[in-house]
């Protein structure tokens, strides 16, 4: 054995490999994702110049606990190409926020129809953040829909 190599290996999914490929390593670090300043810093590089104002980086990176830093790519990437596609000079904060909508939620994530679950879904996350306004935004209906759909939906708050 050549005492002189260095193997490093990284996984998102540990759960998935034979457990005895960690005899192989000496060493195992578990890397955790951001915390709020790094999610901050991170939407506010991988949007530089995309956005009209920085005041929504706070409320992003609050809303994207548990993500990583390839989550939080992934979501401006998709949101800049978006705004691209729609020939818009900024990125719509309500495509940012369905993106981290979709890695919070998974399927409950459905903007195609604006059911009572859904809406409730998505404003629990952050009744402060996600105003009728907001979620008429993300699912592109009135915000008399989504006060409609959050009545429905038992103690809600409406605004």
């Amino acid at each position: 054995m050549n005492h002189e190599t260095v193997l490093l290996a990284a996984t998102n999914h540990e759960h998935l490999l034979d457990p005895a490929i960690w005899r192989r390593f000496t060493y195992k670090i578990e890397m955790r994702p951001p915390g709020l300043e790094a999610r901050r810093e991170m939407f506010h590089v991988f949007l530089d110049g995309h956005l009209p104002d920085d005041r929504a980086i706070n409320e992003l990176a609050s809303l994207a606990s548990d993500t990583t830093g390839a989550d939080i790519c992934q979501i401006c990437e998709n949101a800049i190409r978006s705004a691209v596609i729609a020939d818009r000079d900024h990125v719509d904060t309500a495509a940012l926020l369905r993106g981290i909508v979709r890695l919070r939620l998974g399927r409950r994530a459905d903007f195609s129809t604006i059911d009572v679950d859904g809406v409730n879904a998505v404003y629990d996350l952050d009744p402060k953040v996600f105003t009728q306004k907001r979620l008429a935004a993300i699912f592109a209906t009135s915000e008399a829909t989504i006060s409609r759909r959050l009545k429905a939906g038992g103690d809600h708050a409406t605004e």
